[in-house]
């Protein structure tokens, strides 16, 4: 056992960080911290009772894995963990001030606690930050039980359904609030509008909230980050056929969707008018009353980034590549859009690095966006890589030579503001230590510039965007199972022992009897389970374990519709 002594006089940031950046370690069992938010501590002294004042002030223990087998090799293990640590938990922790005690807003409760860790979620990443949380949401929500009461300060009912009159509803009720609020977030697409006008209206720190109402209209999307590309914006198949009659020619493939949030609900891609006029009044049907887009199918590698900004500097940034499937190879998606397993750390030339980079802050900060976290989905044509088939699976790697087309491009295809989704921020926290929902509740309670308590806060998202060194990044692998055919879902087999070692979040998003319709004919892309597989190996080696670990998870996960 090894245990974890202060280095500094003052308070702990964050009470489970430790935990975040132990997570990934491949030489411990098991870890404990004995901190809690707001804790005082005293550096530890080199002399007088040292082992007694070991564990009165230590900060945590650590049990190391059973590798030992003698003496010299348990010493040796302990060496090696000691280094270990050095690299993962030097950086500024311990700060001199404590943070004063503060309470957000969280706009909508979010999913029960039997779909999340508990060590992992934005209430876990509150309490470590010393934040009380305020929840609004519908009468009946769980949080209102006895048994899940503990998780926030103040629960007060409040009408969410998205419509005008919402960010004056949530500000009515954060009034009624027994005590200041000095925060204001929600997790949630459906309300990110809405809360952003709420927070300015009362005077909170909030993005533009005409900006974040932009972001959702995918059509000014497409006109901010690719003005070339020709659109249709059609409210149904009669208006289309219109349209289409006063053009001369129309080039195909096309991608439909509709033109506002939706997430992939709808989207399809068509070959030819009869398809297209098909697949509009399929969104027609299920998606009535709305705008939907016509665009070219672009080609080229697809990839997801998070973004922490403070400032339009960036702070930390997480790229994943999105792998295709055998299908998809060949410059043609045949016609899904389902989600595909997700690595991370990705594998692009530095050049392409940066140019995701400095595209995306730029076209932030055309928004008037440049302070906050970001979730962006992004196309890169005519990259340097390109992914290939090998065997029965595919390979990324350097393209060649003769097959490229000038210079690489980025096509911007998703914003969002906030924190990403939970299980890539489960796969953050392995792979770089960073607790993306810590960042975003830190943000919503900055103060404006001037305030005193404004660097502080500034120096905290800094010290907490710092992540893991390289050379020990362990990669993590994303898997989605999306559904393949329409039925009643029945069952859900278990994956084998061996294989969950490796898994340490996985969710069946269905329940036994729930009725499925046929993606291809619905126009929805559901999943039935998502898995977060992490790598016991670094770099190059742990990328390859991870990505055969996923794919064995991806042919091997069985479930039963009936």
């Amino acid at each position: 056992m090894k245990l974890v002594l202060p280095g500094s006089d003052g308070h702990i940031l964050h009470s489970n960080l430790m935990r975040c950046r132990l997570l990934s370690c491949p030489l411990i069992q098991d870890f404990q911290a004995f901190t809690t938010s707001q804790t005082r501590v005293e550096e530890f002294p080199s002399t007088g009772n040292v082992f007694g004042l070991a564990f009165e002030r230590a900060l945590g223990a650590i049990l190391l894995k059973d590798v030992a087998a003698t003496q010299r090799m348990a010493e040796s293990a302990l060496a090696e963990l000691e280094m270990e640590l050095t690299i993962r938990l030097s950086f500024k922790w311990i700060t001199q001030e404590p943070q004063p005690r503060r309470r957000l807003a969280m706009i909508g409760g979010g999913s029960h606690p039997s779909a999340a860790t508990d060590d992992d979620g934005p209430y876990s990443a509150a309490s470590a930050l010393g934040v009380d949380v305020v929840v609004l949401d519908e009468d009946g929500h769980w949080l209102q039980s006895e048994s899940m009461g503990h998780l926030c300060d103040e629960f007060l009912v409040c009408d969410l359904t998205p419509n005008q009159g919402l960010s004056a509803r949530i500000v009515a009720t954060l009034r009624r609030s027994r005590e200041a609020i000095h925060g204001v977030i929600t997790f949630s697409d459906a309300y990110l509008a809405a809360t952003a006008e709420a927070a300015e209206s009362i005077g909170l720190w909030t993005n533009p909230p005409d900006s974040i109402a932009a972001l959702s209209e995918k059509g000014w999307m497409r006109e901010l980050t690719n003005p070339c590309l020709p659109l249709i914006t059609t409210d149904g198949q009669a208006d289309l056929k219109r349209k289409l009659e006063a053009l001369e020619t129309v080039q195909f493939p096309l991608v439909t969707k509709a033109a506002y949030g939706w997430y992939s609900k709808g989207v399809m891609v068509v070959d030819s008018k009869d398809e297209l006029i098909n697949a509009v009044e399929m969104l027609e049907r299920s998606l009535p009353n709305h705008k939907y887009l016509v665009e070219p199918y672009l080609s080229g590698l697809e990839m997801h980034a998070n973004f922490v900004l403070v400032d339009g500097e960036v702070l930390f940034a997480e790229v994943g590549d999105d792998s295709p499937s055998l299908e998809e190879v060949g410059n043609r998606v045949a016609n899904s859009f389902a989600e595909t397993p997700s690595i991370m750390p990705a594998v692009w030339p530095l050049e392409e690095h940066h140019l995701l980079r400095s595209s995306i802050v730029s076209q932030l900060g055309q928004l008037n966006l440049t302070t906050g976290l970001f979730y962006v989905e992004a196309l890169v044509s005519g990259s340097k890589m390109e992914y290939r088939p090998k065997d029965t699976d595919l390979a990324l790697g350097p393209r060649n030579t003769g097959s490229r087309r000038g210079e690489p491009t980025v096509v911007v295809r998703k914003v969002k503001v906030g924190a990403p989704r939970y299980q890539d921020s489960i796969a953050v926290k392995y792979t770089y230590g960073v607790d993306y929902y810590a960042l975003y509740i830190l943000q919503a309670l900055q103060r404006p510039q001037g305030d005193k308590r404004h660097d502080s806060m500034m120096k905290s998202i800094r010290t907490l965007s710092e992540p893991l060194g390289e050379y020990i990044r362990y990669p993590t692998n994303v898997v989605f199972i999306p559904v393949r055919e329409a039925g009643v879902f029945s069952a859900a087999e278990p994956l084998p022992q061996w294989i969950m070692t490796h898994i340490p979040h996985y969710r069946v998003l269905m329940h036994d009897g729930q009725v499925v319709e046929g993606p291809h004919l619905s126009g929805k892309w559901p999943f039935v389970a998502y898995f977060v597989v992490k790598a016991s190996l670094s770099g190059a080696a742990g990328r390859e374990q991870v990505k055969t670990l996923g794919e064995y998870v991806r042919r091997n996960f069985r479930y039963i519709m009936t």
